[in-house]
């Protein structure tokens, strides 16, 4: 029985060993776990003896039997490079993508190539509060640097809110906002509309109403919220409701079709969301300064009373209408409620 070689890199090798022969089955017999198995590994050893691959059973010479003894390493860079790409597209932690690349030092090589990088998905970009790091913001960094929509996103977002770092953080998401990433347009025209990071008359309307109707016109349901809304009140731009509310009901459509195939209260939650609100409670800022009421928004204020207070009962405050509508439906509804009712009958026995 022969055995072929696989790998030797980094004091590490393993071999497979050829299946042994086996009589042929008569049509009638079903295929079982043992045949599938030895089916595999004979696909596996085609293609190693393909022309694309260095012919293990050749002569015996010096250069054979360094390439039989590095024969992993001898494949080309541009199938590593697609094969990683896919992983990093598809991986749902980073631990995904961390693991493959620990295993030798050409995949290591591989796996911080612009290539792989600019493929990550949101869940191989997942970073904790708690974890943050050097290591994880130079990976951040790294994704970034090579063009990623959605590490640009997520470095930005926590570069401005969570860091301090106000114009790193918009130059991020503006490379995001470029490449038509929704999120970083929303993001965008929050800044704009509060004027997040300076003084109160630092607000551009005009700027972010541009920036919801950029996210707007990409589906994004939030940005199609707040662009309703300002359209139905004239606040930035020219009143016009019947726009407003066509917005506003073909928003509520694409987010109760998303709602119904999500948990309830899921929807619209992104990493980097989860990571502002850990981080604010880990690293609370100066007095004064409140989070956003909504749950999965992670945004607090650079400035007191940044934010727009609930009208009815002035107990909780939102940094954009989209987070108010959010809260409003699966949480804040009942609260406000039971609130009003209790000041009402406070007021009437104060009366009495």
């Amino acid at each position: 029985m022969g055995t072929y070689p696989i790998t030797k890199s980094d004091s590490v090798s393993c071999c497979v060993r050829q299946p042994p022969l086996t009589r042929r089955r008569s049509s009638r017999n079903k295929s079982t776990p043992a045949a599938d198995h030895h089916q595999k590994y004979n696909i596996c050893f085609c293609l190693l003896e393909s022309r694309d691959f260095p012919r293990l059973g050749s002569e015996s010479t010096p250069t054979n039997r360094a390439i039989s003894r590095t024969s992993f390493t001898a494949l080309p860079d541009r199938f590593l490079v697609g094969v990683m790409a896919t992983v990093s597209s598809t991986c749902s932690s980073p631990a995904d993508l961390i693991r493959p690349m620990l295993a030798c030092k050409k995949l290591w090589s591989v796996g911080r190539s612009a290539r792989v990088l600019v493929s990550a998905a949101s869940p191989a970009l997942d970073v904790a509060a708690a974890k943050w790091s050097p290591g994880a913001h130079c990976f951040l960094k790294r994704c970034a640097d090579a063009g990623n929509t959605e590490a640009c996103y997520i470095l930005g977002m926590i570069y401005f809110y969570s860091l301090g770092l106000r114009k790193w953080g918009v130059a991020l998401m503006a490379k995001a906002a470029m490449q038509a990433h929704a999120a970083a347009l929303q993001s965008l025209a929050i800044i704009q509309f509060n004027g997040s990071g300076g003084r109160r008359r630092n607000k551009d309307l005009s700027s972010a109403i541009t920036l919801c109707a950029a996210g707007a016109s990409l589906g994004y349901v939030d940005a199609m919220w707040e662009l309703g809304h300002c359209l139905l009140t004239g606040y930035g731009a020219l009143t016009n409701v019947s726009l407003g509310t066509s917005i506003i009901w073909k928003a509520n459509e694409i987010e109760r079709a998303a709602s119904a195939s999500s948990p309830v209260g899921k929807v619209g939650v992104h990493t980097v969301n989860r990571f502002l609100v850990d981080w604010f409670h880990s690293f609370p800022p100066r007095s004064g300064l409140q989070l956003c009421s909504h749950s999965s928004c992670g945004r607090p204020e650079t400035r007191k009373y940044e934010f727009k207070r609930c009208s009815a009962c002035d107990s909780v405050q939102y940094c954009s209408k989209a987070c108010q509508n959010w809260d409003w439906k699966f949480r804040h509804k009942d609260e406000c409620v039971t609130k009003i009712m209790k000041d009402l009958r406070q007021m009437s026995l104060h009366r009495v």
